[in-house]
Parts: structure tokens; sequence; C-alpha cells
């Protein structure tokens, strides 16, 4: 192996624990820049000539992938809940402001 083929492997291996770390952490917050750096990674010359090496390079670099595929779709899912999540809560806030309003007038208009 060559010290590109290392090079691309390790950016990999800690993209992959990056985004693993983000499933634990903060899912929305951390996935475009993810995204951003796991393109620029694919995209790169490096990985280009380290896919065209060997059949051994290229299985390590689809296995790679393959744990970064599956890790994103849980960010995905993760990211997706939680939108729900706070879209509920925002639902909850807009009717208990509403109930709220609805007392206050009625109170008003009792007295």
């Amino acid at each position: 192996m060559s010290a590109s083929s290392v090079t691309i492997d390790q950016r990999l291996e800690q993209l992959l624990v990056r985004f693993k770390q983000a499933t634990v952490d903060q899912p929305v917050s951390e996935l475009s820049a993810l995204d951003a750096e796991l393109r620029e990674l694919l995209d790169s010359d490096e990985f280009t000539q380290q896919a065209a090496e060997s059949d051994e390079s290229r299985d390590q670099l689809i296995t790679l992938l393959e744990s970064i595929e599956q890790t994103h779709r849980e960010l995905i899912t993760r990211a997706e809940n939680h939108s729900r999540v706070v879209a509920d809560q925002l639902q909850q806030l807009r009717e208990d402001r509403r109930s709220a309003n609805t007392y206050t007038h009625v109170r008003r208009h009792s007295l």
C-alpha cells in the first residue's frame, strides 16, 4: 500500500468515527459539515487513485463507504425524528397560546 492509500483510508476511518459520534451527540448540526467533507474526499484524486490501485484497495474503500452510508442513514433518521418532535412541541405551544388567549378573552368579558 502506498502512503496515499493509507492517508485516504485513515481520513475515511476518521470521518466514519465522526459520523458515528454525531449519531450520539448532535445529529442535525454535524450532518452538513460531514457530508461536505465526505464529498470532498470522494471527489479527490487520491480517492480515485486508490480505487484504481487494486481489488483489495477498492474493497477496503467500499467497506468503509458502506459503514459511512449506514451511519449516515442513522443520522438522517435521527434528524427526521428530531424534526418531528420539534414540530409537535411547536404545535403544542401554539395550542397552549390559543387556550390562554381564549381564557383571557372570556375572563375580560365576564368581568
